[in-house]
């Protein structure tokens, strides 16, 4: 039986040495460096946060529950609103440029897939090895990490497709009720009528995408790691492992979704502290360019902006990686936790066998 406070203790304990003992920042912030990449700090990774989609619908039910202008009667059908605006666009110009955008915003969500998959085994060596390494570990993770990839690829586009066929269902069962072109009273009704088995479906959609995610994350990735198999070979040790242990992963489960809910509320509290700390420094800044932008000659104050972009746009990307930087810890303890809890399940895959070691930065 797993004691889940000794492997709480033991996680935070090995984190307060993987972080402090001793404390290097040029650790701390390659790991936050790392973590980003990997979608592992707190707000990546595994979540339970919903898209808006009821305050949408409510938007929605509202404007369809406005009253008709007079003039209602003129106005045209959404069919033929439709085909105004194809025909606006229906040209190649446009529909070239309309292309390239798709295509190039569908790369760089694949590229940065790619990433997440390849750091999140950087993410795992280094928390292991209480390092803060990229090249090795990026090289030497080639295999697993693209066979995480081509899965977070597949399981991305088929939940994807379900979304999207789920909005495309209820977007056509309005126009087929008419809820777009009827009197205030009848179009709510209407509206209303698929509305709520399609919030439902899609909150059982995004309940089971977020629970394979986080059994990917917390216990596929050590098993691909510990026994360098693909992600295949790592589902069928994790089923056999699964069907042996029901009930200790549902309350790992559970522990992991409690700790994921308090990191977050913590690091609200860090973040809004932090952001109190830096709104008088930000007023004096702000001040200072604002009396050298008075004093400086006409002439020179399109310079004067282009310094203040080359000087202040790296300045605050500065500020908002060290804020970010303060949920490491968290990050780094929901690794630790779900590695030390498939470790207790099956010695195998217990990473942590060795000693603590130090490294010096």
């Amino acid at each position: 039986m797993v004691r889940f406070s000794e492997i709480f203790n033991a996680s935070v304990e090995r984190t307060a040495g993987i972080l402090l003992r001793p404390f290097s920042p040029k650790k701390w912030f390659l790991l936050t460096f790392i973590a980003i990449l990997a979608g592992a700090l707190i707000g990546g990774g595994f979540n339970f946060r919903l898209p808006p989609v009821p305050e949408q619908g409510r938007e929605k039910e509202t404007q369809v529950s406005k009253p008709a202008p007079a003039t209602q009667g003129t106005q045209a059908s959404p069919k033929e609103e439709f085909k105004k605006f194809w025909e606006k666009i229906n040209n190649p110009l446009t529909l070239s440029l309309i292309a390239t955008g798709i295509i190039s915003v569908i790369f760089l969500l694949i590229l940065s897939l790619w990433l997440s998959c390849r750091f999140a085994f950087v993410f795992l060596e280094d928390v292991v090895k209480n390092d803060a390494s990229i090249k090795a570990p990026f090289r030497e993770n080639k295999q697993a990490g693209n066979s995480f990839f081509l899965f977070s690829l597949a399981l991305a586009t088929i939940f994807l497709f379900l979304f999207g066929a789920l909005v495309a269902a209820f977007i056509y069962m309005l126009f087929e009720s008419g809820a777009f072109i009827s009197p205030a009273p009848q179009a709510a009704f209407k509206f209303l009528a698929p509305f709520f088995p399609a919030i439902l479906i899609f909150i059982i959609l995004a309940v089971i995408y977020g629970v394979i995610s986080l059994i990917a994350r917390d216990f596929l990735l050590p098993i691909m790691y510990a026994e360098g198999v693909r992600i295949k070979e790592a589902w069928q040790r994790f089923t056999l492992l699964f069907k042996a242990n029901k009930g200790e992963f549902l309350k790992f489960i559970l522990l992991r979704i409690a700790v994921q809910l308090v990191a977050s509320f913590v690091s609200g509290i860090i973040a809004f502290m932090a952001m109190i700390g830096l709104i008088i420094p930000a007023g004096i800044l702000t001040l200072v360019f604002y009396l050298l932008y008075l004093a400086t000659p006409a002439g020179l104050r399109l310079l004067y902006f282009v310094f203040l972009i080359f000087f202040c746009v790296p300045l605050a990307g500065s500020v908002i990686f060290c804020l970010t930087s303060l949920y490491l810890p968290f990050s780094v303890l929901l690794r630790v936790l779900s590695v030390k809890f498939i470790g207790r399940l099956d010695p195998r895959y217990d990473l942590f066998r060795s000693p603590l070691k130090t490294e010096v930065f």
